[in-house]
C-alpha cells in the first residue's frame, strides 16, 4: 500500500510536470526552497498544511486534489503502473476546459471500442 508520503508526492510531480514548472519556479512561487519541494515530491517528508495549500495555490487546484485519489477511481486489483498512468493523465485533465476533456474522453472510448 502506498504511503501518504508517496501519494501527495506523485500528486505533486504529476501537477508540477504538467504545468511544464520546474521545482525552482515551484519553490519560488510558493516562498520555499527547493529543498522543501524536492523532498516532498520524492515522499521523503510529508508537507506541513500550509504547504500544500502553497501548492494548491501554485497549481491552481483544490487542496483536496493534492490530498486523496480521483474519486472516479477504482485502484482495486489495477497495477502500480496502470495507477500512476492514470494519475498522471488526471494531472493533465484537470487543466482542461470541458470541451477538450470530452474530445480526450471520446478518443478514449474510440480506442476502447477498437480493442
Amino acid at each position: 500500500m502506498q504511503t501518504l508520503e508517496n501519494s501527495i508526492a506523485d500528486r505533486v510531480k504529476a501537477l508540477r510536470t504538467s504545468l511544464k514548472l520546474t521545482q525552482e519556479e515551484v519553490a519560488g512561487r510558493m516562498g520555499r526552497s527547493v529543498f522543501t519541494v524536492s523532498q516532498i515530491e520524492r515522499g521523503v517528508s510529508l508537507p506541513r498544511v500550509d504547504t500544500l495549500v502553497d501548492f494548491a495555490a501554485v497549481f491552481e487546484c483544490d487542496l483536496a486534489d493534492l490530498v486523496f485519489e480521483p474519486k472516479t477511481s477504482n485502484n482495486v486489483g489495477k497495477s502500480a503502473e496502470h495507477r500512476a498512468i492514470e494519475q498522471e493523465i488526471w494531472a493533465e485533465v484537470i487543466f482542461m476546459d470541458i470541451k477538450t476533456v470530452r474530445a480526450c474522453l471520446g478518443a478514449i472510448r474510440a480506442i476502447k471500442s477498437a480493442q
